[in-house]
């Protein structure tokens, strides 16, 4: 029956191309069975000997910063808060979560705390891992914060944003600006990461900046050792001004002193 189960997963139109989530859901299924055997409940379980799908992992793509510049136009979007939602998502490489949990009192001349996400539709907690952090903006993405109407930064007649609208608004937005590539929302998180991985700037700085849990690149007494302020972050938010700016003054690199 298990057997069967999984072939018909595999068949299922809606999961034949997701064999990840069918060896997650056998996971799952697996763990069930194996507290149900402990507890005497069943004479054996049936899951030892099946091995999960193998599969490719998919690659994901990303935006370069000359198709993140043409696929940034008002027109393209379903309205100017979509249009300031995803801009600022590029520019900061916020998640999902924490973006449409912003409230004013996160920001302060030019400094965004992140220091709270979306667990679920209704309840607010800590950022993934529980780490929060402290940046300073680029130019870029100061110029995508709205007059301030409401507690929350983004949202539709003071009612908050959800994943629904997320997904909706960027897939309008790829189809207006005819973009082919298979992209969601996160991608341009991944997309931030990339281009300034490509420019030159410091994974260190970057983990700072996008909230990685750690740096492998660093022994654990270096972690202890090694502490950065959002002042430090210049650099970076420099650099996204630089990577994504369509003015004149785009290739020319001019980083803010760090006192």
């Amino acid at each position: 029956m298990v057997l069967d189960f999984r072939t018909s997963l595999q068949t299922d139109p809606r999961f034949s191309t997701k064999p990840r989530t069918i060896n997650r859901t056998f996971a799952a299924l697996s763990s069930v069975y194996s507290e149900a055997l402990y507890r005497g409940e069943l004479k054996y379980n049936p899951f030892p000997g099946i091995g999960n799908i193998k599969y490719k992992p998919k690659i994901k793509e990303i935006l370069t910063p000359e198709e993140l510049k043409s696929f940034f136009k008002r027109e393209f979007f379903p309205s100017e808060t979509a249009f300031k939602v995803f801009s600022l998502a590029a520019y900061t490489g916020l998640r999902m979560s924490e973006l449409l949990a912003l409230h004013w009192d996160q920001y302060s001349d030019g400094t965004l705390s992140i220091d709270r996400a979306w667990k679920t539709e209704h309840e607010l907690g800590s950022p993934k891992w529980g780490k929060s952090r402290s940046y300073p903006l680029s130019e870029l993405a100061i110029s995508c914060l709205p007059e301030k109407t409401d507690s929350l930064i983004f949202h539709r007649n003071g009612i908050r944003l959800g994943s629904t609208w997320w997904i909706k608004n960027f897939r309008a937005a790829l189809s207006n600006a005819e973009i082919k590539k298979d992209i969601s929302p996160h991608c341009l998180r991944h997309s931030l990461n990339s281009n300034l991985l490509l420019a030159g700037v410091s994974p260190f700085l970057i983990q700072h900046y996008l909230g990685w849990s750690k740096d492998s690149s660093l022994t654990k007494v270096q972690e202890d050792y090694t502490h950065v302020k959002a002042e430090h972050l210049h650099p970076v938010a420099d650099m996204i001004d630089s990577l994504y700016s369509v003015s004149e003054r785009n290739n020319i690199i001019q980083f803010r002193k760090i006192e």
